[in-house]
């Protein structure tokens, strides 16, 4: 896939993870076992960090579309993905997080195969693609987490209500959801809902909705 352009950080962990075995390992990991055994030609961590340093100073072009889908629904599905990749696919280093945009579709399409299937996010050690793996396993379901598809705020509908909106559809009065995996420390959780909502919903490993977590829990 394409490297140029993705975050450095992103870059010198995966070629950490190819060499210590934490990714190219798995059985059915192809393209994985191909992958391992040119950056364990990297003898060691200056040699990472010389490569990566390398590639940030490379561009290439914006990667051909090949993926042919619905992106009105993917930008629903997206949603979830936005809590830690960013509203624009920028990525989040605070949230170990990469970015998504302006990547080889083709490639990430690949990537959540291999995290629905176990191929990437199984290995003990992969903290990060632990809880990639859920998130990845929710594309299955197309109600999209039991059916949830916003956040209904009640100061929201008593607003609404006081501005004689009552008879109108709650549509318009849902916030986007902030999905979060159950491996989420109370640190990472308080810091992302502090900027963008006041409810979290948590999903398990399964990708189905194992609760529900309000900011006041997180501060009170």
């Amino acid at each position: 896939p394409k490297t140029a352009g993705q975050h450095g950080w992103y870059i010198k962990r995966q070629l950490q993870a190819l060499k210590d075995g934490i990714r190219g390992a798995a059985p059915g990991d192809v393209y994985g076992a191909q992958m391992r055994p040119m950056a364990m030609t990297l003898s060691n961590e200056a040699a990472i960090d010389n490569v990566v340093a390398y590639i940030e100073t490379l561009s290439a072009p914006t990667p051909r579309v090949t993926v042919k889908g619905d992106a009105a629904v993917g930008k629903q599905l997206y949603m979830t993905c936005a809590a830690c990749h960013g509203a624009k696919a920028e990525g989040n280093v605070q949230l170990n997080s990469p970015r998504l945009s302006d990547q080889d579709d083709w490639y990430l399409v690949r990537q959540l195969q291999n995290y629905k299937s176990g191929i990437r996010g199984s290995n003990p050690k992969d903290v990060y693609g632990m809880q990639m793996k859920p998130m990845a396993g929710m594309l299955a379901n197309d109600q999209a987490i039991d059916n949830v598809v916003g956040i209904l705020h009640v100061r929201d509908l008593l607003r609404a209500w006081d501005e004689g909106w009552g008879d109108a559809g709650i549509g318009g009065l849902l916030r986007p959801a902030v999905f979060v995996p159950e491996t989420r420390t109370v640190a990472e959780v308080l810091a992302e809902m502090r900027t963008r909502a006041h409810v979290a919903l948590v999903v398990d490993e399964y990708g189905g909705l194992a609760g529900v977590v309000p900011l006041e829990d997180l501060v009170g």
